[in-house]
């Protein structure tokens, strides 16, 4: 390849802000320019026109680039005159190549974010090379200030690592995947490791976030939960609202958080992004993408429990979660032993359910369509007025004959509530599939008394992606809050035979439902219990009587969400390549993600 004439070709502006000049890229000479937006280039011809600019060019967009790294000068150092530049990844090497001279060479390497196919985040090199070392920092400057300047981009975070949760990987999965690509974001950041329960919670009340963009979960959905906690009674306390308070309407956050799954489940990292993958995670926050969350307030007789972020399972779901306490030697897989012992001895509870039903229409449990990106249901609920959805809600009193309340009584095997669709490894479309991230809702899923072959056939189904609320002991609502009142078993006579209760026992079905039941007859299987254990966001609550209100995108994480297959096409166009599915310039591995960077970082 001919030598470039760089001071011919520098600063050839398309306008007052662009910069346009010559770079190598893979052994090509190539006319690049620079604007406010994209990187975009085309092989430099002076025979081809500007149809084959428009029809030939590759991008890349400036709110996708992760980093940017000056290399220089190099001299050649393969036989045949090549530069080589290696990175290392999981031991191996991999040598990007660009054509040399004689001359001493320049380079600068722009990081990018990509999603794949797989819908799991990677990070795309690509090399521009020049024998100009003032043309490449100029450039490289003005990519810098870019970014800084880019809207949402965090500049420095805290990062709190639980060294305990899942197979107690925390510390490595943040020191190995995260860290490298901060560092190669220009990200500051500090770390605190946790020592115990709660840790994160009081931290998050006492530190001095002066200055801190966002919070940086590395843990499971229980450090997650920890740290919202921590953040949201601060806040309240310092905006003068009393937490105690179930009518009060909460202030949201005004920092963001991010989640690096290293947990059992990770429940939200896949509600969020679409898929448990510690690379995924980082390269979104890096990017600076918000996405905004309902949060459930949990109180017991005038005083705050928890803020809950996720679910909440009383019966069955708390019964395991409280007797996996007792195994926590045996990691992940204590939640399946428990599950067995706890399956065999059956229990049932007696209780009553009141909930206030979502007035959405447009909008069910059975929906086929989840919460994607660009959701209509949560955009709608965004641009409402958040003081006064709040005002309708919290305000409403269950006791109140005016109100919408509805009631359920009866004898149940488990009683879960979900705030987000709660995909994970074991469960393929979640507890609640069509559960929406922020449309002020929880989805109610009621599961009466049954036999052990019926209550396995349910749980057989939620494993898998068949219909697990199509079972006539099972019944769904969306609800905009709940209480739960625990009975006693003196009572259960007397509330079967009250007249009154007979409407209370039928199952109530919303608009969208695939079919309505008439009066449900329990069997008699199984035992009936005293009280059972709420599992909070994987924490156990003890009390089991509970008001629960949901307040609408009380919290904002870095995350874009879950992905859909439009959305993923149109990121394969736009952002690296506008005119080719192919990935050229991909130097990491899609197997595993495990990335080093080695010379880029120093």
């Amino acid at each position: 390849m001919e030598h470039v004439n760089s001071t011919s070709s520098r600063n050839e502006e398309s306008s007052s802000t662009d910069l346009q000049a010559t770079f190598d890229i893979e052994r090509k000479s190539c006319d690049v320019r620079l604007s406010s937006q994209s990187i975009t280039w085309w092989e430099a011809s002076s025979t081809l026109g500007m149809h084959h600019q428009l029809h030939n060019h590759q991008c890349i967009q400036l709110n996708r680039i992760v980093g940017v790294r000056l290399k220089g000068p190099e001299k050649p150092s393969s036989p045949d005159g090549n530069h080589m530049m290696t990175l290392s990844q999981m031991g191996q090497l991999f040598q990007v190549f660009t054509p040399s001279t004689h001359h001493p060479l320049f380079s600068f390497t722009v990081y990018v974010g990509r999603n794949s196919r797989q819908t799991k985040w990677k990070v795309q090199a690509v090399t521009f090379s020049s024998h100009d070392q003032e043309l490449c920092m100029m450039w490289v400057d003005r990519i810098k200030t870019a970014l800084q300047q880019g809207h949402g981009r965090p500049k420095r975070l805290h990062v709190i690592v639980n060294p305990y949760g899942g197979k107690g990987k925390g510390q490595s999965v943040y020191d190995i995947k995260v860290a490298p690509l901060f560092h190669l974001a220009d990200i500051e950041t500090s770390m605190t490791i946790t020592e115990g329960p709660d840790h994160a919670k009081s931290l998050m009340q006492m530190m001095d976030l002066t200055g801190i963009d966002g919070i940086v979960s590395v843990g499971g959905d229980g450090t997650f939960a920890d740290i919202v906690n921590g953040l949201l009674i601060r806040t309240q306390q310092e905006e003068g609202i009393d937490p105690n308070n179930p009518a009060s309407v909460p202030v949201p956050l005004g920092l963001r958080v991010g989640i690096i799954p290293a947990g059992s489940t990770d429940v939200m990292a896949y509600d969020t992004t679409g898929v448990n993958d510690p690379v995924t995670s980082a390269i979104q926050i890096i990017l600076g993408f918000s996405l905004a969350l309902d949060v459930c307030s949990v109180h017991h007789n005038n005083s705050l429990l928890r803020y809950t972020v996720s679910f909440m399972g009383y019966g069955f779901l708390g019964d395991v979660l409280k007797e996996s306490e007792n195994y926590r030697w045996m990691g992940p897989s204590r939640y399946e032993f428990a599950g067995v012992k706890k399956y065999l001895r059956n229990h049932a509870y007696l209780g009553e359910v009141s909930f206030l039903p979502s007035k959405d229409e447009d909008n069910t449990p059975w929906d086929k369509k989840g919460c994607m990106i660009g959701c209509g249901v949560c955009s709608k609920r965004k641009s409402r007025n958040r003081h006064d959805v709040y005002k309708k809600s919290d305000m409403i009193d269950s006791g109140d004959s005016s109100s919408k309340w509805r009631h359920v009584r009866g004898r149940f095997t488990a009683i879960n509530a979900a705030l987000v669709s709660g995909r994970c490894s074991r469960t393929v479309t979640g507890m609640s599939p069509a559960a929406h991230l922020g449309n002020g809702c929880l989805d109610l899923v009621l599961v009466r008394q049954c036999s052990r072959f019926d209550y396995l056939r349910h749980m057989l189904k939620l494993a898998s992606s068949g219909n697990h609320f199509n079972f006539d002991f099972v019944e769904v609502h969306r609800a905009k809050a709940f209480k739960f009142r625990s009975l006693n078993t003196d009572l259960e006579l007397a509330m079967v035979a009250e007249p009154s209760n007979v409407e209370n026992e039928q199952q109530t079905f919303g608009k969208g439902s695939p079919k309505r039941f008439g009066m449900y007859k329990a069997v008699r299987t199984g035992s009936v219990c005293s009280t059972s254990s709420w599992n909070m966001d994987g924490e156990v609550g003890e009390p089991p009587d509970i008001d629960v209100r949901v307040h609408c995108q009380l919290i904002k994480v870095f995350a874009r969400g879950p992905e859909s297959p439009e959305s993923e096409e149109l990121s394969q166009q736009c952002c690296l390549c506008q005119t080719h599915k192919s990935d050229p310039y991909e130097i990491y591995s899609t197997q595993d993600n495990d990335v080093i960077i080695a010379d880029e970082m120093k």
